[in-house]
């Protein structure tokens, strides 16, 4: 016990000189300030909730309570401590001498500290840094003689498989380290199966698949020019499949599910100016996967990916709404089809890819699909309908969404809207890499929190003085709204004109909204 009080205060002061170290990133990693601001936010809390659990230990009155959740503060504090040592040396390849600027040297090693504690836990670094303030705070309560929190079970489950990943990196001599023992992991560690520094990657070209009906997307490729951003109007072109009139409702088609709907409405597509690797799945060959799937699973969509060699397809099991990904992968006489089950996939952006991820025996990621896509729509339709697929599986419910954010977009507004009779989390997103600019409404709370409800392309819209008005204090009517549905049971808010209405929460909110989008005319990405 004498140990486990050493070490909070010890602990504490580390949050904050880490939290410290991480504020010199702001300015070489600007594009990644919000999230390091998150980082730098928990750290203090974390530093926080130390000291408030050393108050708790110093109390006599709680003597014999604090005894019976020792196992649980040694965990927590043991599995920090690991971390806190690794961002310690993670931190030391800032003074390697293989960097051209200093620039340089902070992107390397922000982006090896995001790849390596993604690949050892399966989440990032500031999902990680959640788990333990909020264990650490139960904890403290538990301490001081209340009742275990609604969320104290889950906060120790993810504590206890983070360090349990830990000490599966450590050599045996380590195994059974005490709480202050130094940690020495070699400074090379494995990346991600499939993720290439950028440097090292080949430039691909930036093609769009037309999309000839609602069941195969993209039989036919065309190139679209690079569109760099200009004050006046990004460069974007527009696909059609199905026309679409202002006031139309997006459920157009009721009697289709809601992804066929979401892929077969005409979208913009705007082009990425930086490309990733090449459209990839890595497995073992089941050969008699796509027949299986026939039997009790409904084939609802199949996107081609260059030039059509490689395949993905989505099918759902209408009863209990499972869903599976199937790959088919032929080219110069290598055939392989591989199909997993979306819960238990993970999937994450990079660049103009998404990366769709397994983890092994250890909890760690690899790559078994890697999708390169041509426009920005695309890569966000394929990763909402993932979200809203995984979230929605009844034969498997999962605990939340952790995949549920999309690197390299920037969240420049959030508020809350009545939708559907629902509230729900309405953002504005702006891509970092093609300057593509979407709305987004997710379930604010409940089972289905975070799940993508529908989202909407308005890159161009947004130049228009008449698009957005405003004609009672908390309601905002849009001209021109083409929503893409995850849902099969939602129906868009419309005006009493057919306008698509956004009617938020606080009349502020309002206010704000059509100041952000006036502000995202005037900025660049």
């Amino acid at each position: 016990m004498a140990l486990i009080i050493a070490s909070l205060a010890a602990n504490s002061e580390t949050a904050q000189d880490i939290a410290a170290a991480f504020n010199k990133f702001q300015g070489p990693v600007f594009e990644h300030a919000t999230e390091i601001t998150a980082l730098m936010s928990e750290l203090y809390a974390i530093s926080s909730a130390l000291l408030e659990l050393r108050t708790a230990h110093d109390d006599p009155l709680h003597y014999r309570r604090k005894g019976r959740i020792e196992n649980e503060q040694h965990t927590a504090l043991l599995s920090l401590e690991y971390t806190f040592k690794d961002i310690q040396r993670l931190f030391g390849g800032l003074a390697r001498s293989i960097y051209n600027s200093t620039r340089e040297a902070y992107q390397a090693v922000w982006q090896n500290i995001q790849d390596y504690f993604l690949d050892e836990g399966g989440f990032t670094l500031v999902r990680r840094f959640e788990y333990y303030r909020m264990f650490l705070i139960d904890i403290t309560a538990i301490i001081e003689g209340y009742s275990e929190s609604a969320g104290y079970r889950d906060n120790r489950y993810h504590v206890e498989k983070i360090l349990r990943s830990q000490e599966e990196t450590l050599p045996a001599d380590f195994s059974n380290m005490a709480i202050g023992a130094p940690r020495q992991p070699s400074w090379e560690r494995m990346r991600p199966y499939g993720l290439v520094p950028v440097q090292n990657r080949p430039p691909s070209p930036r093609v769009l698949r037309r999309p000839p009906s609602p069941l195969t997307i993209g039989n036919e490729d065309y190139s679209i020019p690079a569109a760099p951003f200009a004050p006046a109007s990004p460069t974007t072109t527009t696909t059609t499949t199905s026309s679409q009139s202002s006031n139309s409702r997006v459920r157009s088609t009721p009697d289709m599910h809601w992804i066929v709907n979401a892929f077969s409405q005409g979208r913009p597509t705007t082009q990425f100016q930086t490309t990733g690797l090449e459209s990839s799945c890595q497995d073992e060959n089941m050969p008699h996967a796509s027949s299986r799937l026939s039997a009790d699973y409904e084939n609802l969509l199949e996107l081609p990916f260059e030039s059509g060699f490689l395949k993905i397809r989505i099918y759902v099991r209408l009863h209990d709404r499972r869903a599976r990904l199937l790959c088919k992968m032929d080219r110069g006489g290598q055939r392989l089809q591989s199909s997993y089950p979306i819960t238990q996939l993970r999937i994450v952006r990079d660049q103009s890819c998404l990366q769709i991820c397994r983890e092994d025996r250890r909890g760690r990621l690899f790559v078994w699909t890697n999708l390169r896509f041509p426009s920005y729509e695309r890569l966000v339709l394929f990763h909402c309908t993932f979200l809203a697929l995984k979230a929605q599986d009844e034969a498997n419910p999962i605990r939340e969404l952790e995949d549920h954010i999309l690197y390299d977009e920037e969240q420049v507004f959030s508020a809350i809207i009545i939708d559907d009779a629902f509230q729900h989390a309405l953002r504005i997103f702006r891509d970092r890499n093609s300057g593509g600019v979407r709305l987004q409404a997710s379930a604010l709370s409940g089972p289905m929190k975070k799940t993508p409800i529908w989202t909407a392309f308005i890159t161009h819209q947004i130049f228009s003085s008449r698009w957005n008005q405003s004609p009672e204090p908390r309601k905002v009517h849009l001209a021109d709204l083409t929503r893409y549905v995850f849902s099969s049971s939602y129906i868009p808010q419309l005006g009493p004109h057919g306008e698509h209405e956004l009617c938020f929460l606080k009349a502020k909110d309002a206010e704000q909204f059509m100041d952000r989008i006036v502000d995202l005319t005037r900025t660049k990405p």
